[in-house]
């Protein structure tokens, strides 16, 4: 899903596209502490699926929110390219243009968690 405002999302690439995460989720396990797994989905048949947690962060409070929401689009692209047929591509991911698009984009403009002027 891509986000629909600007304010209080993370840059990062995403299949090798400027992409702009939610960090909702990472700021709520900073705030419960609790630990933070990745669920990969794999279709093994019509209607039979198997699910694998994999975790992100074991021990709250260990990563910062941007490790967290780079680990999730690491295991995500890795999810992707096993099964690329089950990842709904219709779904506009890259509706949201990056606040820098106007100029050349560099590694240093990713990563960044609130919009730049």
């Amino acid at each position: 899903q891509s986000p629909g405002k600007r304010e209080s999302v993370h840059w990062t690439e995403f299949f090798h596209q400027p992409t702009a995460f939610f960090t909702g989720p990472a700021v709520l396990a900073r705030l419960t502490r609790y630990p933070v797994y990745f669920a990969r989905t794999r279709r093994i048949s019509r209607g039979h699926y198997h699910v694998e947690l994999i975790p992100i962060c074991e021990t709250p409070g260990s990563m910062s929110e941007a490790e967290l929401i780079e680990r999730y689009v690491e295991l995500s692209e890795e999810t992707i390219r096993n099964q690329p047929e089950s990842y709904l591509w219709s779904n506009r991911r890259w509706k949201l243009a990056p606040p820098y698009a106007t100029r050349d984009m560099s590694s240093s403009d990713l990563g960044d968690t609130q919009s730049k002027p």
